[in-house]
């Protein structure tokens, strides 16, 4: 497909303003907003970052809709160009679950171990770790509020996963500069696809923000009732995860290089095992590259110019491992 597309901008002469590994991203034709709209090399999908007007690709929009836009073609004329075919793929993409992925016949869960050097914020041994999350907009106080930790041996910050008053694994964040393949290290195991950093925050909660990372998430603490992914996807379990928490409202809490992810399946929420829950998408800040780099109160006000998704369907940005017929 980003052959596809790539040929298609070329036949256009339609300018490339830049591009991430995912993503091209362009001027945008409907708010006239500069490097704001960004379309899937993987499947052509888009969205405007700023979306001040109605005709700006968001969340949920047609497939091909922002290629429409910066060619002035029509969508039926993109497709064929671009797809081959003119039938609309976005419209509803029903996901059936096979009876192995509805049982979900999973061995349990094990607790985990933390590293055996050990320390916590606010102790000498964790300096250095709590300097470098005051760094990043995370006083002491939460530090310990949410049993941040830290390794000396490893030059790491500890983000332990703890559901139902048990450790099942830790995220490790380097605090140095380190190539971008390393900065992040998770503890092996199979916990990661089925838990979620920070679950106790949406127990009993109405809503609950899904962010990628753990500073991501922590930027939302004013809001309250965030969560983290551990990274760009999300598997069915964390979904259900959150869905039995009890919450009617989820918001999508996602980084500008992760556009792919959502919108990926739009599928009907009729199904007995999802449930019915409105979905909104939370939008980066302008000035900011992601969520981490925001303050509490630019990620609180982020929260509350969110933008409601369709509220019969859920446009997804997880990488829900069903499958399709």
């Amino acid at each position: 497909m980003e052959e596809r597309i790539s040929q298609f901008l070329k036949n256009h002469r339609i300018e490339v303003k830049g591009q991430t590994s995912r993503s091209f991203i362009f001027d945008c034709p409907a708010c006239g907003a500069e490097h704001k709209l960004y379309i899937s090399k993987k499947d052509g999908l888009s969205v405007c970052f700023r979306g001040k007007t109605d005709r700006c690709p968001r969340p949920g929009s047609k497939l091909v809709y922002g290629l429409s836009l910066l060619s002035g073609l029509p969508m039926d004329s993109v497709k064929r160009e671009v797809l081959d075919f003119v039938e609309d793929l976005s419209d509803e993409i029903r996901v059936k679950f096979d009876q192995e992925e509805t049982v979900r016949k999973e061995e349990p869960l094990v607790s985990a171990m933390l590293p055996v050097d050990i320390a916590f914020m606010g102790e000498h041994a964790a300096e250095d770790g709590q300097r470098y999350l005051e760094g990043r907009g995370i006083p002491l106080e939460l530090q310990q509020k949410y049993g941040i930790l830290y390794s000396p041996s490893m030059r790491r910050v500890i983000f332990p996963v703890i559901m139902d008053k048990k450790l099942y694994g830790w995220q490790g964040r380097a605090i140095d500069k380190v190539d971008h393949a390393h900065r992040m290290y998770n503890i092996p195991g199979p916990w990661k696809a089925r838990t979620v950093m920070f679950y106790e925050n949406i127990i009993g909660k109405d809503y609950a923000i899904v962010a990628e990372g753990p500073i991501s998430a922590l930027k939302f603490h004013k809001v309250g009732g965030f969560v983290a992914t551990m990274g760009k996807e999300m598997s069915a379990s964390q979904f259900e995860l959150i869905r039995k928490a009890g919450v009617k409202k989820v918001y999508l809490a996602i980084d500008r290089d992760a556009v792919d992810k959502f919108n990926k399946i739009r599928y009907s929420l009729d199904n007995e095992l999802l449930g019915r829950i409105e979905c909104f998408f939370v939008t980066v800040p302008d000035h900011r590259d992601d969520f981490g780099d925001c303050t509490f109160d630019e990620c609180e006000a982020a929260f509350k110019a969110a933008t409601k998704l369709d509220g019969d369907q859920l446009f997804s940005y997880i990488d829900l491992k069903f499958k399709t017929e």
